[in-house]
């Protein structure tokens, strides 16, 4: 017999050994304290079980039940669903009075939960005893001293589980976010209330849509001032409502002649604002305004002299700085490049977003309010607008004002009748900031527009190609943005950051990057032979040097005419020595580096996009100083 085969009949005899060991401890555990689940149901119809608790394991829903049983002691029941046992409690377990099935329905929910770590709400309820309730409405006090005497109570509970005590806890925390500090100066409220309460229409002076909004906030405002109750808030949000309609009465006669909600939603689609188009934007917040233009070929931030820019056949980021324009890294979005600039961005005014149903003419102005604050996701920093915001657009000439408006908290019952866009209009308090859309179809920036005159013509040609193949040799970076990967490479090593080859005293060796270090390793052989050049085994571009002009035709498509091919084999020495796959197409990037596109140019296929840099004159300074010692 084989030792494997003595070691497979040592192992049967261990299992059987196991086996018969876990059934003689289940019976012995089965007939001193575990019960069946068929044996506690009929316990519990005859009334024999005094007390029982549910245990959940935690490999859910496992567990088990303890039971005190009349005559049989305490019994275990292993169940595979703890529900299932609690739905048995909860019908079966009764007594003449129904005392005890209380307490044992109490006891198995509680194994059910965990109990609550109450530090956090007795941490909470020393603070909110600090407060002082003076001068705050009583709506708002007792809210507090509801949740506070609740908090309070929770701590006491030995019972509380941690669910009840973040509910109580955010209960409390919230009333005392709550507090309302009472309005203790009416007068402005007042003065205003009392210069206005007498204004009527009963000659048809207003149109009836103004006045009815006015009266509306009056009325309102009469019976608020009665109120002692009358926060602080309120009455500074109820001060800006009926300022702003009073403001807004419309005359009968001057109700004509007002731009339509259609005209603005036709200047954007005809101006192609949602599209490429050029125009500025003015962003105005707290007296502070920041511009940036917009083009089909560059977004400019003009406050941080940077943005994005078009250019051989991609957009890229750029700075404006001491040194003037830097060209910066392929932008990618979705895992992709796409057509425009503009989509940089979320949207830029989707005028589908701004329909008649949700819009409202702002009193006696040339305004229309929009609820639905989308269209304005476009602008830099404002990326979450929410609903609880208003926004209005006024267009005059050929400029597109709009403002983010704040809503007032106050429900006014005679708005109750409005739609959603009147509601909040009508509703609106203060400015939170405005923009506007200007110079449409003429904006530019200055310093950007030079630097793509410097690069428009003739930069990128055949010649400046071929200058920086003349520079090639043996020593060059390759950067692959695609991938973020890349090597160094000279006439004595190749590395690629984690690991390459380095040429000693005639013979290739690996090298590795190890805990922050390089290290050399073994000699590295080829068909047998130690390799004696770095050529055997990565080749170079040094290959490059030999080529000219003629070796270069431009490859026009769709998005460039930068872009350069070379021959069939002149384009597979190029790719091995690069270990890429399929077309490339050669040109030369904003730093005078060579820039090649691997796959071809595609605005919706992420590209491999490697850059040739520090031509002649790359190194690795840690390799450097090993090849020294």
């Amino acid at each position: 017999m084989s030792k494997h085969s003595g070691k497979i009949g040592l192992y049967l005899l261990l299992i059987v050994a196991l086996i018969a060991g876990y059934l003689y401890l289940n019976d012995q555990v089965s007939t001193q304290g575990s019960y069946t689940m068929g044996q506690l149901e009929k316990a519990l119809e005859e009334d024999k079980v005094t007390d029982a608790v549910i245990h959940q394991n935690r490999e859910v829903p496992t567990g088990y039940v303890t039971a005190n049983i009349v005559s049989d002691g305490q019994k275990t029941v292993y169940v595979t669903d703890v529900k299932e046992a609690e739905a048995l409690l909860k019908s079966e377990f009764t007594t003449e009075d129904g005392t005890a099935a209380v307490t044992a329905i109490e006891k198995a929910i509680r194994g059910l939960v965990e109990l609550a770590d109450k530090t956090a709400l007795e941490e909470a309820i020393a603070e909110a005893k600090k407060i002082s309730t003076a001068g705050m409405t009583t709506e708002s006090k007792t809210a507090l001293e509801t949740a506070l005497a609740a908090a309070e109570s929770g701590v006491e509970n030995q019972e509380l589980t941690a669910g009840e005590a973040k509910t109580i806890l955010e209960t409390l925390e919230k009333a005392i976010e709550g507090l309302e500090p009472l309005a203790e100066n009416k007068n402005e409220l007042t003065e205003l209330y009392e210069q206005i309460k007498d204004i009527k229409n009963d000659d048809g002076k207003y149109t009836a849509s103004s006045y009815k909004a006015f009266d509306a906030v009056r009325s309102y405002t009469a019976e608020a001032l009665k109120d002692e109750q009358l926060s602080e808030a309120d009455c500074a949000e109820l001060l800006i409502l009926l300022q702003g309609r009073y403001e807004e009465l419309e005359t009968a006669e001057s109700s004509s002649g007002y731009i339509k909600f259609s005209d603005i939603t036709k200047f954007i689609d005809s101006n192609k604002i949602s599209g490429a188009s050029n125009f500025t934007l003015k962003v105005t917040e707290n007296g502070v305004t920041r511009e940036y233009v917009f083009s089909d070929k560059y977004f400019y931030d003009e406050a941080n002299k940077s943005g994005y820019i078009w250019f051989e056949g991609f957009p890229h980021t750029f700075t404006i700085g001491e040194n003037g324009f830097v060209l910066g890294d392929m932008v990618m979005k979705n895992g992709g490049t796409i057509p425009y600039i503009t989509q940089l961005l979320d949207s830029i005014g989707d005028s589908y977003l701004l329909t008649e149903d949700w819009a409202a003419r702002i009193g006696n102005t040339n305004e229309w309010f929009s609820t639905d604050v989308n269209f304005a996701l476009f602008i830099p920093e404002y990326q979450d607008l929410i609903s609880d915001f208003g926004f209005g657009m006024a267009l005059e000439g050929n400029v597109l004002t709009f403002t983010v408006w704040g809503k007032s908290s106050l429900s006014i019952p005679a708005f109750d009748g409005a739609t959603e866009g009147e509601k909040v209009s009508l509703l609106r308090t203060e400015k939170l900031w405005s923009a506007t859309i200007e110079k449409v179809g003429e904006s530019s920036a200055a310093e950007v527009e030079k630097w793509l005159e410097s690069v428009s013509k003739g930069r990128v040609s055949a010649e400046d190609i071929a200058d920086i193949f003349a520079g090639m040799g043996d020593n060059y970076t390759s950067t692959a943005f695609g991938d973020e990967s890349g090597f160094i490479r000279t006439e004595k090593y190749y590395f690629d950051g984690e690991s390459g080859y380095i040429l000693i005293d005639g013979v290739v060796k690996e090298i590795w990057l190890v805990e922050g270090s390089i290290e050399i390793g073994g000699t590295v052989y080829v068909d047998g032979t130690p390799a004696t050049t770095l050529e055997q085994l990565v080749p170079s571009l040094a290959f490059l040097k030999e080529l000219t002009v003629e070796d270069l035709t431009l490859a026009e498509t769709e998005y460039s005419t930068s872009y350069y091919k070379l021959s069939e084999e002149n384009e597979q020495k190029l790719a091995l020595a690069l270990g890429v796959k399929g077309e490339l197409y050669l040109s030369v990037n904003g730093s005078g580096e060579l820039c090649i596109l691997v796959g071809g140019v595609n605005a919706y296929q992420k590209p491999d996009y490697i850059v040739i840099s520090h031509v002649g004159s790359t190194q690795n300074a840690d390799i450097e100083k090993l090849l020294s010692v």
